[in-house]
C-alpha cells in the first residue's frame, strides 16, 4: 500500500479498513506565515491523538486537535493515520506500519525505513502545508506504549522515531506518534522558511523575526541556538528570547537575524533551535543571496590636474605663503559628487620653495590635523601622493607651514562611498608580496628625455585574482643627469599632465602612485601592463619600480577595501615615543596602529610615512611582522634630510607593523589616512562579537556571542608570485 502525502488518503492493497475513529487530544498547529489560525485553544489533555515533527532542515509540525479535528484511521496490519484539515482546507497526515508480517511491541526499538522503497522495514511520513513531506528512510522507531483489545485491534499506540527525511539531505529529523496515549508529547511550530534576496556583501542587512511556538502537553526547553550550513555563517543573530528557556503549550520565544552574505552566489543556512536533553532540532531554513556593492573600491581615473597656482587652475594664483591655506575643488568631471566619493587619491606637489616647509592636506570641514603630506627643503619641487578625504562640498584645504611654495594637485582616482546602486563596483585592492619589478641600473640603462617604458605585470592564473584594474607602486628616480619628473600611468595614449617623481641631479626621490592598467598586446604576449615616461627636456634618469599592491576585478579572496579616517592621524613619532623610538642603523621596530586606524578587520593602514633627519644617507622599509623584509624601499633620505612617501603597511595580528631603517639613526612619522579592511567584512565583526580592545598592542577580545569559538580570518599577502617582463 502507499500513504498519498498531503491528504487523507489511503489506497489499499490486499487490506481492508478495520475501524475509522475521531480522536480528541490536542497539540499545536503550525505559526508560520500563512497558516491558519488554532481552531481551538484548549490546553492538551490525556489521552493525547497528535504527531510531531521536528527538522533541523527546517519545517516543523505538530498535528493535532490545534489544526482541525484529528480523524485516526486504523487498517490491518498496526498501520494507523492521522488526519486533520484546517480551516484553509490545507490536510496535515501523519502514517505509521511496522514492517510486514509484524505488529508494535511496547518496549522495542526497530528500524525504520522509507515506505517508499519497498515498505519491508517500519515507516514514517509526516506531511503539512507549511512544514512539507516527510518520508523518513532510515532511522528507529522506539515503541513506547501500545495497548489492544480482546481482538487484538490497537486501542493506544505511542512512538517516538528519528531518521533523516528523503528530501532533507540527510538532516537529523526526530518526531513522535501519539493515538489515545497516555504519554505526553511536545513539539515546536512557527516559521519554517526566509529568504533574503540580493543582500548586500559584507554587511548586516535589515533583520527579520522568526517566532516559535511551543505545542503540547510536556514543555520544551531550549537549550541552545546554533547556526549551520555553511563554515562562515551568512545570517547574524541580533537579537533572541528563546535560549535557556522553558516553553509550555502556547508559549512562544523569537529569534531575529539578518542577512550578512560572503558572495555573490546564493546559499542557504539553517537557524536551528537545540532543545532538552532529547535533543531534538527545530529549524527555519533561510535562503540568503548576496550582491556586491561599490563602497570602498577604487576607481583609477586618467590623471586630472586639478590645482596649479603657477597658473592659476584650481582658483588660486600665486604662492601659498607660511600658515597659509588653500582649498581646490577634487570632485566633478570623472570623479563623482561628494556624497559618493570616500577619498580622493592625488599627487601633491610643492614648487620652489623659499624654505623648509610642510604641506598637510585635510578635508575643510575638519580642524587642521597634527600631521604633515609632503615634507620639502628650501628650493624644493616634488611631490608626494596622498590619499584624503574631501568635505561635504568636493574640496581640500591645504596648508603650508613655513615661506612660500606654489602648489600643484593631480587627481589619480577616487575610492567609492556610496552604496545607493548608482555607481559602478570598483577595484579590491590585495596586498602583494613587495617585489622589485625594475632596476634600470642592472642593465636597462638610464631612461632618455621624451621617452618612456612599457612595462608587463601579470599574475599566473593560478593566482585566480581576475582582470586587474590597477598597481600600487613605488617609483623612485636616481642618478639624473638634470632635473625633470616622471609619470606613471596606463601605457594607453599619450602620457597625462602630470607628475609621479619630480627628480634633480645628485638626489633620490621616491613617490608611491596607482597606476592603472592596460591591457594590449606586448611583444608575442597579450597582458596588463603600464607604462613610465621621462617628461625631462634634456635630462635622462635611472628609475626603480618597487610593486606593493593591485587592484583587481571584485569576487576574489583576500580582498580588502578602503575606509578613511575622519582626519589624517598621527601614530608614530619616534621623536616623541610615540609608536616607536629613534632608529639606530640596520634595525626594525614595531609600531602599534591603534583605532580608529586599524581594527579587527584590518589588514593595512594607509597614509604618509617620514624620515627625519637621519645621520646617514638611508631608507626605511615598512613591511607585516613575521615576514621577511622585503628589497624594497618605502623612503630614502639623505643625511639631514626630512622626506615624506606616500605608504601601505601590512599589519600583522594584534595591528603592528615592521619598520627598518637601514643606515645612520633616524626618526619616523607615520600620519594614517585610512586602513584597508578585508573584504567581505569577518562574521567575528558583522555579529559584534569581536572587537580590538585597548590602545595599546594586545590583541582583541573575544565576546560572549556565537561567534566566540571562530578562528580570525588569516593576515596579510596573498603569497602570488607575479611575473614581470620589461618590454623595451
Amino acid at each position: 500500500m502507499r500513504v498519498l502525502a498531503r491528504a487523507v488518503v489511503v489506497s489499499v492493497l490486499c487490506t481492508m479498513v478495520v475501524a475509522s475513529v475521531a480522536a480528541t487530544g490536542s497539540a499545536a498547529g503550525p505559526a508560520a506565515s500563512g497558516a491558519a489560525p488554532a481552531t481551538s485553544s484548549v490546553a492538551p489533555t490525556a489521552p493525547y491523538t497528535a504527531a510531531t515533527l521536528a527538522s533541523g532542515g527546517g519545517g516543523n509540525t505538530v498535528l493535532d486537535s490545534r489544526v482541525g479535528t484529528v480523524t485516526a484511521t486504523k487498517f490491518q496490519g498496526d498501520l494507523i493515520q492521522l488526519g486533520a484539515t484546517d480551516g484553509d482546507g490545507n490536510s496535515y497526515t501523519a502514517s505509521v506500519s511496522p514492517k510486514e508480517g509484524t505488529s508494535w511491541v511496547a518496549g522495542t526499538r526497530v528500524p525504520m525505513t522509507s515506505q517508499t522503497s519497498g515498505g519491508m522495514e517500519a515507516y514514517v511520513n509526516v506531511a503539512s502545508p507549511t512544514g512539507g513531506t516527510c518520508w523518513l528512510r532510515g532511522g528507529t522507531v522506539s515503541v513506547i506504549e501500545v495497548t489492544r483489545d480482546g481482538a487484538g485491534d490497537i486501542t493506544s499506540l505511542a512512538l517516538d522515531w528519528s531518521g533523516t527525511c528523503e528530501d532533507a539531505n540527510s538532516t537529523p529529523t526526530i518526531g513522535q506518534f501519539r493515538y489515545n496515549s497516555s504519554v505526553p508529547y511536545s513539539g515546536l511550530t512557527g516559521t519554517s522558511a526566509l529568504t533574503f534576496s540580493y543582500a548586500t556583501i559584507g554587511r548586516v542587512g535589515p533583520a527579520k523575526t522568526i517566532t516559535m511556538t511551543a505545542r503540547g502537553s510536556a514543555p520544551i526547553e531550549v537549550a541552545d541556538l546554533m547556526l549551520l550550513g555553511s563554515d562562515t555563517p551568512w545570517l547574524v543573530i541580533t537579537a533572541q528570547t528563546c535560549k535557556g528557556k522553558t516553553l509550555a503549550d502556547g508559549q512562544t520565544c523569537t529569534v531575529t537575524v539578518a542577512p550578512a552574505p560572503r558572495s555573490d552566489s546564493g546559499t542557504v543556512d539553517q537557524l536551528v533551535v537545540l532543545v532538552g536533553a532529547d535533543t531534538r532540532w527545530y529549524g527555519t531554513h533561510v535562503e540568503v543571496s548576496g550582491q556586491h556593492h561599490a563602497e570602498g573600491t577604487y576607481q583609477p581615473i586618467t590623471s586630472r590636474r586639478a590645482l596649479d597656482t603657477r597658473s592659476g587652475l584650481g582658483g588660486t594664483k600665486g604662492v601659498l605663503g607660511a600658515r597659509r591655506t588653500l582649498k581646490f575643488k577634487v570632485t566633478g568631471d570623472t570623479v563623482p559628487t561628494p556624497s559618493r566619493v570616500q577619498a580622493v587619491v592625488l599627487t601633491l606637489t610643492a614648487a620652489g620653495t623659499t624654505a623648509a616647509t610642510y604641506l598637510t592636506a585635510y578635508p575643510g570641514d575638519k580642524p587642521r590635523p597634527t600631521a604633515s603630506s609632503l615634507n620639502a627643503p628650501r628650493g624644493y619641487t616634488g611631490g608626494n601622493t596622498v590619499t584624503v578625504r574631501p568635505d561635504a562640498s568636493g574640496y581640500v584645504t591645504v596648508y603650508n607651514n613655513t615661506g612660500s611654495t606654489h602648489v600643484i594637485a593631480d587627481v589619480l582616482g577616487y575610492y567609492n562611498k556610496s552604496n545607493d546602486g548608482a555607481l559602478a563596483v570598483g577595484g579590491d585592492y590585495h596586498l602583494t608580496m613587495a617585489q622589485r619589478i625594475i632596476d634600470s641600473r642592472s642593465g636597462f640603462g638610464r631612461l632618455k628625455p621624451g621617452y618612456y617604458v612599457d612595462i608587463d605585470w601579470k599574475y599566473p592564473e593560478s593566482a585566480n585574482l581576475g582582470e586587474l584594474r590597477a598597481y600600487a607602486l613605488n617609483v623612485t628616480a636616481t642618478s639624473a643627469t638634470g632635473p625633470g619628473y616622471l609619470t606613471a600611468w596606463s601605457g594607453y595614449g599619450d602620457p597625462p599632465n602630470a607628475s609621479t617623481v619630480n627628480f634633480a641631479k645628485g638626489k633620490t626621490a621616491s613617490n608611491t602612485v596607482i597606476a592603472p592598467a592596460y591591457f594590449t598586446q606586448r611583444g608575442n604576449d597579450y597582458g596588463p601592463g603600464f607604462a613610465l615616461y621621462n617628461g625631462a627636456s634634456t635630462a635622462a634618469v635611472h628609475f626603480v619600480i618597487d610593486i606593493v599592491g593591485v587592484y583587481t576585478e571584485t569576487g576574489h579572496p583576500n580582498a580588502l577595501r578602503f575606509t578613511p579616517l575622519a582626519s589624517p592621524t598621527r601614530i608614530l613619532d619616534s621623536r616623541k615615543g610615540l609608536g616607536a623610538s629613534t632608529w639606530a642603523a640596520g634595525t626594525t621596530r614595531q609600531v602599534f596602529a591603534p583605532s580608529p586606524a586599524a581594527t579587527y578587520d584590518t589588514w593595512a593602514v594607509v597614509g604618509n610615512a617620514t624620515v627625519v633627519a637621519p645621520t646617514a644617507p638611508t631608507y626605511m622599509t615598512f613591511f607585516e611582522p613575521g615576514t621577511t623584509r622585503p628589497p624594497t624601499s618605502n623612503v630614502n633620505a639623505g643625511i639631514g634630510e626630512v622626506v615624506s612617501n606616500g605608504v601601505v603597511a601590512p599589519l600583522a595580528v594584534g595591528n603592528i607593523f615592521n619598520g627598518y631603517n637601514n643606515k645612520g639613526t633616524a626618526n619616523a612619522l607615520f600620519d594614517a589616512a585610512g586602513r584597508l579592511d578585508v573584504y567581505p567584512a569577518s562574521y567575528e565583526v558583522l555579529s559584534g562579537a569581536q572587537t580590538l580592545a585597548g590602545s595599546s598592542p594586545g590583541g582583541a577580545a573575544l565576546g560572549s556571542s556565537l561567534a566566540s569559538a571562530m578562528a580570525h580570518l588569516p593576515r596579510g599577502t596573498s603569497l602570488v608570485t607575479p611575473e614581470a617582463v620589461p618590454a623595451h
